[in-house]
């Protein structure tokens, strides 16, 4: 993973991290067999008045069964890197759609009109069959494009975000919305927010430590809420834990 012309030493720490990723791997696949993982719902709530404005889909292995014990430990992030070392990433991508756009469905049927969003990867953004499996999602469920929120990372928008240029303009010409998420964890390139068609920026939580305590941390927020909302874009900030940073922002 370092490339050539390193060494290493094995130790007992990479070996724990290694078994864990195999583990990690085994769950998923059995997940994925027998049809028994789940999505939990983190919800985005409008601050001006504390209504439910979406949800975010977050991956999870069941918390049941055999893997229960594994599954209190395993976040979404770590289940979405060992599904692209193992090459199940488009599997688990096209399960995660179907799940929550079905899901969005049936909130809209009880009158809750929530957006959901869905976190996705360059490399499936790169799939030339994304936007037919984005497209058949919707279809099946009867939910309405912009009720769909595609998220993809800031850092790999910088990274590859050209290859998936295509398939996000092909997406919000069906109506699909496109946020950039972790914003303020890479370079932060604001031209990105010019360039491509963004809806929302969600700022990260490691943004946000300090605000109200520290009056850098609170002018660099400020500074970056301003510029997206001179853009024209819905702002979500990310690890509100108390009244006070809710407030403030």
């Amino acid at each position: 993973q370092a490339g050539r012309g390193a060494v290493m030493r094995w130790d007992a720490p990479l070996e724990e991290r290694a078994r864990r990723k195999v583990d990690i791997a085994i769950g998923l696949r059995r997940a994925l067999e027998t049809n028994r993982l789940d999505l939990a719902y983190q919800p985005i709530v409008r601050l001006s008045d504390g209504v439910i404005v979406g949800v975010e889909a977050l991956i999870r292995l069941p918390a049941h069964g055999s893997l229960a014990g594994l599954a209190d430990l395993v976040t979404p992030a770590e289940l979405v890197e060992v599904a692209e070392g193992t090459g199940e990433i488009d599997e688990l991508g096209r399960w995660v759609l179907a799940e929550a756009t079905h899901q969005a469905a049936l909130w809209q049927r009880m009158d809750r009109e929530v957006r959901v969003n869905v976190n996705m990867s360059v490399r499936q953004l790169s799939d030339p069959d994304f936007v037919q499996a984005v497209r058949s999602a919707l279809a099946a469920a009867k939910l309405a494009p912009d009720r769909l929120v595609i998220e993809i990372t800031e850092g790999q928008l910088l990274g590859e975000g050209d290859r998936a240029n295509d398939t996000i303009r092909r997406l919000r010409a069906d109506g699909v919305m496109l946020a950039i998420d972790d914003f303020g964890t890479g370079y932060s390139s604001l031209s990105y927010l010019r360039r491509m068609p963004v809806k929302t920026v969600k700022i990260d939580r490691t943004l946000l430590a300090g605000v109200g305590s520290d009056p850098r941390a609170t002018t660099l927020v400020r500074a970056v809420i301003g510029a997206a909302r001179g853009l024209g874009l819905q702002v979500v900030c990310e690890g509100i834990e108390n009244l006070a940073t809710a407030r403030l922002l």
